[in-house]
């Protein structure tokens, strides 16, 4: 297990830490800042992984046309949304309305988000 404590006490350099994290404890001892105050120690990477933005640093977009970004991650957007459009997904090629399933709405999309 290992804690953000464990870095501010001076071992982000520590073998320990780097293998535990995976090296991911150092970046988010840079980003931490844009996160909600830790609970550590953490059970699993998962745990680590999903924790909260602070309240208020992220708010979703009630715009139509304004794409949010919820999450660190790489975004990719079209104007408008219709087959045959193949989206990269995780080494996958799906296209946009199979991905939505049985979605009651799904037809909505068609044509863009607005």
């Amino acid at each position: 297990m290992f804690t953000l404590e464990a870095v501010e006490e001076g071992d982000a350099d520590g073998y320990k830490t780097e293998t535990s994290a995976g090296g991911h404890v150092w970046y988010d001892y840079l980003q931490r800042r844009n996160l909600a105050r830790a609970e550590g120690p953490f059970t699993s990477f998962n745990d680590f992984f999903i924790r909260q933005f602070r309240p208020g640093l992220r708010p979703y977009p009630d715009e139509c046309g304004v794409m949010g970004a919820p999450a660190e991650a790489r975004y990719l957007a079209f104007a408008h949304v219709d087959s045959p459009l193949d989206l990269p997904v995780k080494g996958m090629r799906l296209d946009p309305i199979s991905l939505l399933g049985k979605t009651p709405d799904k037809e909505r999309f068609r044509g863009g988000p607005c």
